[in-house]
């Protein structure tokens, strides 16, 4: 089976999520290729697609130029060349609302999707409550054939902790307690959320740790927001090597999640990954997510003040969470498995 990703090995480096699905993949038998935006003449059994929202996107910031209506034009061809050789076209469907488009890219992306979406042979979502959510905001998804495929963890893509102690580093004292969103930041993952709690709620003894990419006008919001804080802050700005993400995570008590809006997160996955507790605002699909790794581990707080009751959680000692449905050998097979769903429907 041949399976055209969009996107695919491009983003090795950048998106260990894709790197983990491919590679599982490829142990699976299937062939996988990236769909480039410039290159006709693309097809497969199945054209996969991530995060369509790239394409207007990109039609945006190209501006009045002819690229970016030339790799739209390319898109919606291999779509059709893919459908017209009877093989599936399937979105991973992994928000309901893509996060860091501009004004420009989201008056686009609601016709781009629509489009999209009466297109498509077969969804995959990540969770069930996921699957319950698209559904209710995209009325003709509960015609199009489903899936559910985790997202998987991380534990085959991420390096050892290389010793260093970044507590240490900080001058944080061993019983401290440190907070932290670790990875991409943006306002609909509720990182100013987080910020404005610690400012509001944090002692003298707390420390929150804010580290990875932020867009500039997020990365001021978060500096002022964090002006009035009583405990120590560290901020960290900038795109994040695999050994910076592990060894900070060793340095940490708890990830914190304050997005509401939100169907599923690398970030959490990734602190559970590296046996971090993640406090997370109640959401369906957090209480999902609890009931498989465990709730030590994964601790659903109100969205009125959840920084006290973050701050008030016991951690779990000599355990781990139960990542088994999140192992990407179970994912690359539950891939797999729905491709050949799609592709029976189809034909």
């Amino acid at each position: 089976m041949k399976v055209l990703m969009s996107p695919a090995r491009m983003l090795k480096g950048r998106n260990n999520f894709i790197d983990i699905v491919v590679s599982g993949l490829e142990s699976e038998g299937l062939e996988v290729s990236h769909w480039r935006p410039y290159r006709p003449g693309q097809t497969g059994d199945i054209f996969h697609i991530h995060w369509p929202e790239t394409i207007p996107a990109f039609y945006a910031r190209t501006g009045g130029t002819v690229i970016g209506p030339l790799c739209e034009l390319n898109f919606w061809d291999t779509v059709q060349r893919v459908k017209r050789s009877k093989g599936a076209v399937v979105w991973t469907a992994h928000n309901i609302t893509p996060h860091g488009l501009s004004e420009a890219a989201c008056k686009r992306w609601e016709e781009f999707i629509s489009r999209l979406l009466s297109e498509l042979t077969g969804v995959i979502y990540l969770t069930r409550t996921s699957e319950l959510a698209m559904k209710a905001r995209y009325d003709v998804l509960k015609s199009v054939p489903a899936a559910t495929v985790h997202h998987p963890h991380y534990g085959t893509a991420m390096p050892a902790p290389s010793g260093r102690d970044y507590r240490l580093e900080w001058g944080v004292k061993p019983e401290a307690r440190v907070l932290a969103h670790i990875g991409l930041m943006s306002r609909i993952k509720g990182t100013l959320k987080l910020a404005e709690e610690f400012a509001k709620y944090s002692s003298p003894s707390d420390t929150l740790l804010l580290a990875g990419h932020a867009d500039p006008d997020l990365e001021a919001d978060l500096r002022q927001a964090l002006n009035a804080a009583q405990g120590q802050c560290i901020l960290k700005f900038g795109w994040l090597t695999d050994q910076e993400v592990v060894d900070l995570h060793a340095a940490v008590n708890t990830v914190c999640f304050f997005g509401e809006n939100y169907l599923n997160s690398g970030t959490i996955m990734q602190a559970l990954t590296m046996n971090r507790q993640v406090s997370a605002l109640d959401t369906p699909w957090i209480e999902e997510l609890r009931s498989h790794v465990g709730a030590d581990w994964l601790k659903a707080v109100e969205s009125s003040a959840p920084l006290p009751a973050t701050l008030a959680t016991n951690l779990p000692t000599g355990a781990a969470p139960d990542l088994s449905r999140f192992s990407p050998e179970a994912v690359a097979r539950d891939h797999k498995f729905a491709y050949k769903q799609f592709l029976e429907a189809n034909r």
